[in-house]
């Protein structure tokens, strides 16, 4: 792990003041500094009642940790997770309905604040790790909205998110769609690689996605989606950038791919939580009401996430089978293969890379024959739910 620096609360606290002060032209000041998350990890988060002349309000301080962290590098957007969110969210505050508005930033120091959404939500993990199928269907519903919601005010961002990141950091280089570094490099499971047509195919809509291209969250996880009052809100924007649309869309089914609470959903649940999502799409968006446009564009996907997930899973998968939050690498390997194969097969699309996929199924079943897939969520598995 990178080495952190040392940054104590009360110093942060200090340069947020500042910032806001800036950033509004009255003085600001922040009491109640109240730490969030655990100490180790990789961002100092603070919750402070903000007074900023006479108005006051609660605020969340993010400040990076990373004790290399330079806002004038030239790779500081690929390596800085706090440069990857102050962009989204500067970005956000431009569209309707922002997921927490940006308030102010101290690009040297490594450190944004932002709107405070609440003081004691919830978040995904609860309704699917402790609630009934119905409450999280439910919950699975307002995350949906809530993508849906983020994908239909970003459309055709990619221009206006890299003239954001010039303003910000402007010796930041702007980022490929995402997933299209992921993508650059083979792939091969024993011997086997997919067929090269088809993943050209793969690769140039996935640096290329289209009327698809918007702002990806990148981490669409249930820790980082918030419910409050029933409405779903997304937070850590530190993976995002342009791309396509269904690497977060395409969560519900494969597994939630990046998260320590993975587990899966029911077929028909997923597929009425995909009908909520492009409710909420279409209308921005008219190609997300065409089902075979739909499904060929989530088999496309797939693909990529396998890929994806292979290229950053099975090197430790192959060494033992390690747990990483609730469930077991190999687990989270059997499911995104199975899941991609049913994608393909519902869009009768990349019969080759098909082909090959089963094949790679195949082998490593065989090679681990005391691994099952993942589990579904608690709240599904204890009831059965449809």
């Amino acid at each position: 792990m990178a080495a952190h620096r040392d940054l104590p609360a009360e110093r942060a606290a200090e340069i947020a003041a500042a910032a806001l002060t800036r950033a509004t032209g009255e003085p600001a000041t922040l009491a109640a500094i109240q730490p969030l998350g655990e100490a180790d990890r990789r961002n100092l988060v603070l919750r402070a009642h903000a007074s900023v002349g006479a108005r006051s309000r609660s605020v969340i301080v993010k400040a990076s940790r990373a004790s290399g962290h330079d806002p004038a590098a030239p790779d500081a957007f690929a390596v800085s997770g706090l440069v990857r969110e102050w962009v989204a969210r500067a970005l956000l505050c431009e569209a309707p309905g922002g997921e927490g508005a940006l308030l102010a930033g101290d690009a040297e120091h490594g450190l944004i604040v932002f709107e405070d959404l609440g003081r004691a939500p919830g978040s995904l993990v609860g309704p699917l790790l402790e609630g009934t199928a119905a409450v999280a269907e439910a919950a699975l519903a307002s995350h949906a909205v809530a993508l849906g919601r983020l994908h239909a005010t970003t459309l055709g961002c990619a221009g206006r998110h890299a003239a954001i990141l010039r303003d910000l950091f402007p010796a930041a280089e702007a980022p490929r769609a995402m997933g299209a570094r992921w993508l650059a490099a083979p792939v091969e499971v024993a011997g086997l690689s997919l067929p090269a047509d088809e993943l050209d195919q793969v690769r140039g809509r996935i640096a290329d996605p289209g009327p698809w291209a918007v702002l990806v969250h990148g981490d669409a996880c249930p820790d980082n989606v918030l419910l409050i009052d029933g409405e779903a809100w997304l937070l850590d924007f530190e993976f995002s950038m342009p791309g396509h649309a269904l690497l977060d869309a395409g969560y519900w089914r494969m597994g939630f791919p990046s998260c320590w609470c993975a587990g899966t959903v029911p077929g028909q649940v997923a597929d009425r939580i995909e009908a909520t999502y492009r409710g909420v799409l279409a209308p921005a968006l008219p190609e997300a009401v065409d089902d075979r446009l739909f499904v060929a564009e989530a088999a496309l996907v797939a693909v990529a996430r396998l890929l994806m997930s292979l290229d950053w899973l099975m090197p430790a998968a192959l060494a033992e089978d390690g747990r990483w939050g609730i469930a077991s690498r190999r687990s989270r390997i059997l499911h995104h293969l199975g899941a991609a194969i049913a994608a393909c097969e519902r869009a009768d699309a990349f019969p080759g890379s098909r082909a090959v996929m089963a094949r790679w199924h195949r082998h490593v079943q065989d090679l681990w024959p005391g691994s099952m897939p993942l589990a579904p969520y608690p709240a599904f598995a204890r009831t059965g739910g449809a």
